[in-house]
């Protein structure tokens, strides 16, 4: 099990965080998801959701503003298993949220979106179409390879580290955090 490395600077808080990753089973067939205010209280409690979504509703996505929303993502062969989908990093953004992580058993990808991101649409906006174009590709290129699983899992691989590797590269331009571990572990 790997250890959270994205640590705030709140003791309660990042005790949440591990009792929400410590609940996580190896046999969950359905994404989890809980928000937390920054002083470690919780704001919405563990709740469950489909195999690749937590759902809220308008109103509580509405009141995330600050907080940080903390969910798993399950084994299934896709390429954001273990790493934040496009859809997360929006939803982080949009609502201002504090953070955001997807939590494995193995692994944590954490997304802090920062003043840009959360203000400026057209920057928002053509950082998550691009990290979506990332995934876009990887996906036509495993359609492509048909029943080769070797090759689909050498993709899956590759497509992920693309997409973390545009994490990591366009911090500074866009003004937000990103920190993973155990995702290529």
């Amino acid at each position: 099990m790997v250890e959270n490395r994205v640590k705030v600077k709140n003791n309660k808080l990042n005790e949440q965080i591990e009792q929400f990753k410590n609940s996580l089973s190896d046999i969950d067939k359905y994404e989890k998801a809980a928000v937390y205010n920054t002083d470690g209280t919780v704001f919405l409690k563990e709740r469950a959701g489909t195999i690749n979504e937590v759902i809220f509703t308008p109103n509580e996505y509405m009141q995330m503003r600050g907080k940080i929303l903390v969910h798993s993502h399950i084994n299934t062969g896709d390429l954001t298993d273990k790493i934040l989908s496009p859809e997360d990093l929006f939803t982080a953004a949009y609502f201002g949220m504090k953070g955001i992580q997807a939590i494995t058993k193995s692994s944590v990808s954490a997304f802090s979106p920062g003043i840009v991101l959360i203000g400026n649409t057209g920057m928002r906006n053509q950082f998550i179409n691009d990290y979506e174009n990332i995934l876009y590709d990887g996906k036509k290129r495993v359609a492509a390879l048909a029943e080769n699983a070797k090759e689909i899992d050498k993709v899956i691989f590759q497509t992920a580290k693309k997409m973390s590797d545009y994490l990591k590269s366009n911090e500074r331009k866009y003004g937000y955090k990103y920190e993973e571990r155990g995702v290529f572990d």
